[in-house]
């Protein structure tokens, strides 16, 4: 085949990707472009996990052997608590996020501007004022005895393994808004190959250091800074050259505009916080009541089914920003009509899914694990409902933070965290393992889906033409 017509495919893959405005087209037309835009989202985002997932497989016995058993245990540390960084930014992305889609809506880039550059001022100082805060007490924390290693090398890595693994979060907390502003503007789908090539360049910079035969703390920096400076720059593509109106001015912070992005971002904080530890009691419930071995036969196949709530979610989540530009434009009916296609959808997916998993569960466990987990008949049912109740659960959630619809959010949460703790307890006294996930079920229903499903009716009649 020539060059030529290389280049012609090429040319033509690239106009496909590219994302047209939305001003200016028919309704008709502005939905096609957001089921467009959400089908790349979801491809992309699956290259990106399935990417995520392969390295995953080749670094985690490469770092093991490499590093060793009590190394590789200050190392999964380290790595662990990168679910922590969702928390550092206290919920402004997502503010920022829900700000850009509606102004995206609008067509007003200078207000999407204005809230940019608000939120990377306030980003910036963040990260500033934990920086500061790093250096006063870096010196005094006894960082071999927190990772609790005992080795010589292993004692002097610690601290500065630690230091580098916190730089690079501190650099990612202005460096967030990158993926926000994309997502704001529902290109999320450029967001998710960046990730994806920061992942395979950051696989390569780990066999550098292994080759080098490099201290862990270069290792730390070839697993998270790599993807780091992957992310600057995609910011600097995304603001330089694809929407050079939007880039950030430290003359366009404006006051009012940082107190509505520190009102929601506070409620989505909250929301957050509040979500981690509602779903996070299970183990803990278990281990007071039934004891820590018994843990194991509960987060095993909880992982099985985990992954189909992770499927939906790469589905799911594009639709956020997606309905806060619809609803800027007023256009309700595209939002009713993707809100019940996304719940048909995801049962479609989930319920065969998860039936396959409650009847098969078993042999794939031994499987996978061996004979070491050995679950009960009611415990699958229960995760099998309980993921397929993802499939109310997410397009619920998509479409209260696209409508910027947190408050409400915040109180059932609080009110199903209360709820569930309460039945969880009960019901394990009652039935054992299982009783943490039937009392999630119920909790659900009850605080959540209910409710929430009554409210969107509600809000969808009242817009309706």
């Amino acid at each position: 085949m020539s060059l030529a017509l290389w280049w012609q495919r090429l040319r033509r893959m690239a106009s496909y990707v590219r994302s047209p405005s939305f001003s200016g087209h028919s309704a008709a037309e502005r939905s096609k472009e957001r089921y467009r835009r959400i089908g790349l989202a979801f491809l992309a985002s699956l290259t990106a996990r399935g990417i995520g997932m392969l390295t995953t497989l080749i670094t985690t016995p490469l770092i093991v052997n490499y590093l060793g058993e009590e190394r590789y245990g200050m190392w999964f540390v380290l790595s662990s608590l990168v679910a922590v960084l969702a928390f550092a930014d206290f919920g402004l992305g997502n503010g920022l996020l829900n700000a850009v889609a509606e102004a995206y809506g609008r067509g007003d880039m200078r207000l999407a501007r204005g809230y940019i550059s608000s939120a990377l001022v306030l980003l910036i100082g963040l990260a500033l004022f934990f920086g500061g805060l790093l250096a006063l007490i870096y010196p005094i924390i006894p960082w071999a005895r927190l990772f609790n290693v005992q080795s010589a090398q292993a004692v002097a890595e610690a601290g500065p393994s630690a230091a580098v693994f916190l730089v690079v979060a501190l650099l990612s907390i202005p460096l967030g808004i990158v993926q926000r502003v994309q997502m704001g503007l529902q290109e999320s789908y450029i967001d998710s190959l960046w990730v994806g090539a920061g992942r395979l360049l950051a696989l390569l910079s780990l066999l550098l250091v292994v080759s080098l035969e490099a201290d862990l703390p270069w290792l730390v920096l070839a697993l998270s800074g790599t993807p780091l400076l992957v992310t600057a720059l995609n910011g600097w593509v995304l603001f330089a050259h694809r929407h050079k109106e939007l880039w950030p001015r430290l003359t366009e912070f404006d006051a009012s505009l940082v107190q509505r992005l520190l009102r929601s971002g506070t409620l989505f904080f909250v929301l957050q916080v509040v979500g981690v530890v509602s779903f996070s009691i299970d183990g803990f419930v278990i281990t007071q009541i039934v004891g820590p071995q018994a843990v194991t036969q509960y987060a095993v196949p909880a992982q099985l089914f985990r992954l189909v709530v992770v499927f939906l979610a790469i589905f799911f989540n594009p639709l956020w920003p997606a309905y806060g530009e619809a609803i800027a434009r007023g256009d309700w009916p595209w939002v009713s009509k993707t809100f019940r296609a996304s719940i048909g959808l995801g049962l479609v997916v989930s319920l065969p899914i998860c039936s396959g998993l409650a009847l098969f569960a078993q042999p794939i466990l031994h499987l996978w694990v061996g004979e070491v987990v050995q679950p009960d008949t009611l415990l699958l049912l229960g995760l099998a409902i309980w993921t397929t109740m993802n499939s109310l659960n997410g397009p619920i959630a998509v479409l209260l933070n696209g409508a910027n619809v947190i408050g409400f959010q915040v109180v059932t949460a609080l009110v199903l965290g209360a709820t569930n703790l309460g039945l969880s307890v009960f019901l394990t006294h009652q039935i054992g393992i299982p009783g943490v996930v039937w009392g999630s079920i119920i909790a659900q229903w009850i605080c959540v889906i209910l409710p929430s499903l009554f409210y969107i009716r509600r809000m969808l009649r009242m817009r309706r033409p």
